[in-house]
């Protein structure tokens, strides 16, 4: 235990997040990119028409089909039959399309993770690379006639493999990625640990139970859409329901009806600050049309005065020609 633990905490470096951050944003982009289509397949990579992650089902294809051709190869090095070596090079086939299915699943769902589980995950997934590029290269070795090559590559393909499954066992069981974290299955029956009295209001308690610890804790707030009601925080179940309501109203608020007079007052005097302002308009304007009168009259005033002043010169222009006024008369008049 203490071996596989140094194992997963060597592994654990954050220096794995340079890659692992970016390339998980990468895959979670492209989904996105891709629209309703896109999401679409994500769950159906996840598995969700299935019920629970796909990954883990398609595992098991390349594992145990690697473990076959391992067999096969064992038992056609033994006897020497062409026809058990061709199907241990179809198990390994059969691997190979497997991984890749695994590969695009597990890619999926690890580009959900983060912090340490994702770090796990990036190892798991670079070691199943190289598993699947050993079994790659084994393939073709076996195809161009060299067998005892493309074993040997099959054999540290294995074995890369089976750490990185592991890894992939550590994800699920230890670090539960992939797994539901809720209470599937309710309690078959109740146990009392305490009394309801021992677990004041707001507050929480230690107990233990049959080597188990018990936080309890009495504080679940119930909002209630009503100004000035509530209802106490109730935890339970308890043997005995105590239901209090408390109703808070105020009678006679005194600030607010200074502030509703000191209001009505400030109404009050900006209606008179309009009518003195409408006052002061009216007398400037009748002020102005009493000066435009004046004028008016000034002015008739003063033509009257030139037609008289005319008249009289006219006057004394015809006495002159007629030699009844002497020339200084006419003069005076025109003046």
């Amino acid at each position: 235990m203490d071996g596989t633990n140094t194992l997963a905490r060597l592994t654990d470096q954050p220096a794995l997040d340079t890659l692992a951050k970016p390339l998980s944003q990468a895959v979670r982009g492209a989904y996105q990119a891709a629209g309703p289509t896109g999401q679409r397949a994500k769950n159906a990579l996840h598995g969700v028409w299935l019920g629970h992650p796909l990954h883990p089902v398609l595992t098991d294809l390349p594992l145990g089909a690697w473990t076959t051709g391992l067999v096969l190869d064992a038992v056609a090095a033994r006897n020497g039959d062409r026809a058990t070596a061709r199907a241990a090079d179809v198990a390994i086939a059969v691997g190979l399309a497997g991984a890749a299915a695994a590969a695009v699943t597990g890619l999926t769902d690890w580009s959900e993770t983060s912090g340490r589980s994702r770090r796990t995950g990036l190892v798991h997934g670079l070691l199943n690379i190289a598993a699947t590029t050993l079994y790659a290269t084994a393939y073709i070795l076996r195809k161009n006639g060299s067998r005892a090559s493309g074993q040997t590559c099959a054999l540290a393909g294995y074995s890369v493999a089976v750490g990185a499954a592991w890894f992939g066992g550590d994800l699920v069981y230890g670090q539960r990625i992939g797994v539901t974290h809720a209470a599937v299955d309710g309690p078959e029956s109740f146990t009392a640990v305490a009394r309801t009295a021992d677990l004041p209001e707001n507050s929480m308690k230690r107990v233990r139970q049959d080597d188990a610890d018990l936080l309890l804790a009495l504080g679940v707030r119930f909002d209630i859409p009503i100004p000035g009601v509530s209802l106490p925080e109730v935890v339970g179940p308890f043997n005995v329901v105590d239901l209090r309501a408390r109703v808070a109203q105020t009678l006679f608020d005194r600030p607010a009806l200074n502030r509703y007079r000191a209001a009505r007052e400030t109404v009050r005097a900006s209606e008179l600050s309009i009518e003195d302002t409408r006052d002061a308009i009216v007398l400037a304007v009748g002020g102005a049309y009493l000066q435009v009168l004046a004028a008016r009259a000034r002015v008739a005033s003063v033509r009257a005065q030139v037609d008289t002043a005319t008249t009289i010169h006219e006057h004394a222009v015809r006495q002159r020609a007629a030699g009844l006024a002497t020339p200084i008369d006419a003069n005076r008049a025109q003046v």
